[in-house]
C-alpha cells in the first residue's frame, strides 16, 4: 500500500465497520477526484472520501433514531444519485446488500455499485418523467443533487422523490444554504442556480451550483407534496444544509432536526521537533448540545500515546465551518517517541465529547529521524 491507502486503512481500522465495508474505489469515481482536486494534501484524500461517506451513515442513523425507527429495521434504503458508491458502501455495510439500491446518471458507476457492492441498480435520467422506480423504499438519501438543480428541476426531482417513499419512508437531502449564497444572485426568490459542472456529460443548464434559503426551500417542499420538513443548517460535510421531507407526518419530529452527535476535527500540523522528538497540533468541534467536548485520544502505529492537551472550548461565528452552534477548541501534544524508531508512522486523533461516542477524527504520516 502507499501512503494515502495506509492512512486510509489506519481510519478504517478505527471506525470502518470490520470487514463488511467494501474498501476498493474506482479510480474513475468523480467524488473522489473532486477531493482531490480541493485538497492541499493527496495522501489525505481517500482518507476524506471514507470518512465524508462515515458522516452520512451516521447523520442517517441519528435520522431513523429520532424517527424511531433504527435504520437496521428498514426494508429498502436507496441512495440517489449514488456515483461510485461513497456513501452506499457503507450502508451495504450496515445492512447488507439485499436491503441497499443505487440510482445515477452514469452507467459506469453503477456497474460498479453493482459488481463490487453487490447492490441492486437502476439507470436515472436528467427527467424524472423518464424514471420508474422499481418499487417504493423506506428511506431515500441524495448526499449531493439538489446543489446542483436547476428549479425546474430542483421541484420535479423533489416531488418524485417524495413520491417514491413507502408512506412511513423519509426524503433525507441536502442543500447549500443561504450563508454560501452569492449577494443578490437570487433576484428576490430564495432560491439561485449558478450555471457551472465539472461533469463534462451534463449540460451547464442541467447541472451547476445550487443555493436555497430554507424558508424557501419549506414552500417548496409542501407544494411539492411534502407534509413536513425538518431541517438543520450545515449538518453534514461542514457546509451542507440537511432536511427530512415526509409525506406523513411524524410526531417525534420537529421543524429543527436534532443535530449529530459527532464529534468533527482535523490534524494542523504533525511534526518532528528533534530527533525522536514529535508534536501534533489540531482542532475537534462538537455541536453545543452535545458537548463539552472531553477528550482527544492519539494513537501511534495503533498504540495508545494517551490524551491531548485540550485548549479552552470557543464558540465560532457565524462564518466559520463548522456552523456557529458547535463549540470547538484545539489540541496539543508532544512527546519522545524514540522507541518506535526511525522511519514513518501514522497517527491518528480520536475524540468524544459528552454526548457523542469516540470517533476517528483525522490521520496523519509522521517521520521521525534515527535518534
Amino acid at each position: 500500500m502507499d501512503r494515502r491507502e495506509r492512512l486510509a486503512d489506519l481510519f478504517l481500522r478505527i471506525d470502518g465497520l470490520g470487514p463488511e465495508l467494501v474498501r476498493t474505489v474506482d479510480p474513475g469515481d468523480e467524488m473522489l477526484r473532486t477531493i482531490e482536486r480541493h485538497a492541499q494534501n493527496r495522501d489525505e484524500t481517500l482518507c476524506s472520501y471514507f470518512r465524508t461517506g462515515r458522516d452520512a451513515l451516521l447523520l442517517l442513523e441519528h435520522v431513523q433514531a429520532t424517527l424511531g425507527r433504527p435504520l437496521t429495521e428498514l426494508d429498502a434504503v436507496l441512495d440517489f444519485a449514488c456515483g461510485w458508491g461513497r456513501v452506499a458502501r457503507w450502508l451495504r455495510a450496515r445492512l447488507g446488500r439485499d436491503r441497499v439500491f443505487g440510482s445515477d446518471i452514469a452507467p459506469a458507476s453503477l456497474a460498479f455499485c453493482s459488481d463490487a457492492l453487490g447492490i441492486g441498480t437502476f439507470l436515472s435520467a436528467l427527467d424524472p418523467a423518464e424514471l420508474r422506480f422499481p418499487r417504493a423504499f423506506d428511506l431515500i438519501f441524495v448526499g449531493s443533487l439538489f446543489t446542483h438543480l436547476p428549479r425546474p428541476r430542483f421541484e420535479s426531482w423533489l416531488r418524485a422523490l417524495l413520491g417514491a417513499l413507502t408512506p412511513d419512508g423519509s426524503l433525507v437531502f441536502t442543500t447549500h444554504g443561504e450563508e454560501r449564497m452569492p449577494p443578490g444572485s437570487d433576484g428576490g426568490s430564495g432560491f439561485a442556480f449558478v450555471e457551472s459542472t465539472p461533469i463534462d456529460y451534463l449540460p451547464v443548464s442541467e447541472y451547476g451550483t445550487t443555493f436555497v434559503q430554507r424558508d424557501a426551500l419549506r414552500a417548496l417542499a409542501a407544494h411539492c407534496g411534502a407534509t413536513q420538513l425538518a431541517s438543520r443548517a450545515r449538518a453534514l460535510w461542514w457546509y451542507h444544509d440537511v432536511h427530512v421531507a415526509r409525506r406523513e407526518r411524524s410526531p417525534r419530529l420537529d421543524d429543527a432536526l436534532p443535530p449529530v452527535p459527532l464529534v468533527q476535527g482535523r490534524f494542523h500540523s504533525v511534526t518532528e521537533t528533534a530527533p525522536g522528538h514529535g508534536r501534533a497540533i489540531g482542532f475537534a468541534a462538537v455541536h453545543r448540545e452535545h458537548g463539552p467536548l472531553t477528550e482527544v485520544l492519539l494513537r501511534l502505529d495503533g498504540e495508545d500515546l494517551g490524551r491531548a492537551v485540550l485548549g479552552e472550548p470557543r464558540a465560532l461565528d457565524a462564518n466559520c465551518e463548522p456552523a456557529a452552534d458547535h463549540e470547538w477548541c484545539e489540541f496539543y501534544a508532544e512527546g519522545d517517541l524514540r522507541r518506535f524508531g526511525a522511519g514513518e508512522h501514522l497517527l491518528a486523533a480520536i475524540g468524544r465529547s459528552a454526548g457523542s461516542p469516540a470517533r476517528a477524527l483525522d490521520v496523519a504520516p509522521l517521520t521521525l529521524s534515527p535518534a
